[in-house]
């Protein structure tokens, strides 16, 4: 996915192409995130996903800024055999929100993993 060659990093004689990279220093090249780490924008490993906020300006105002806030949560790919980072849990999955993992939703109420359901509105048309 990234390639670092000569005159961008001391030392390189030839490019290095990496899948994924370990950290923010970026020096460890995987093929696949190592346990204990998830899998962020498709590029790099971290211990743990991040929340990020980016400050966006308004266009003719110098200071005010619109403030957006993601907050990543971790879930298990299967098909990857590996943690990713992602915004939101897939359909049949629920955010623990003590841990930040998507965690499988139970039809056992005893397990306390119920996931919620958002019914979608119907119109009614007639009551005749």
């Amino acid at each position: 996915a990234f390639s670092r060659g000569p005159g961008t990093t001391p030392g390189f004689q030839e490019a290095k192409f990496c899948k994924y990279y370990i950290g923010d220093s970026m020096d460890q090249c995987v093929d696949l995130c190592p346990p204990g780490t998830a899998l962020f924008k498709n590029r790099i490993c971290l211990p743990r996903c991040p929340n990020i906020t980016t400050a966006t300006p308004v266009p003719g105002m110098p200071l005010p800024r619109v403030y957006v806030s993601e907050s990543y949560v971790s879930y298990f790919n299967a098909t990857q055999n590996q943690s990713e980072c992602i915004l939101s849990c897939p359909p049949d999955y629920q955010r623990d929100t003590r841990t930040s993992i998507c965690r499988p939703c139970s039809a056992d109420e005893d397990s306390g993993n119920l996931c919620h359901r958002t019914c979608q509105g119907a119109v009614v048309k007639s009551l005749t």
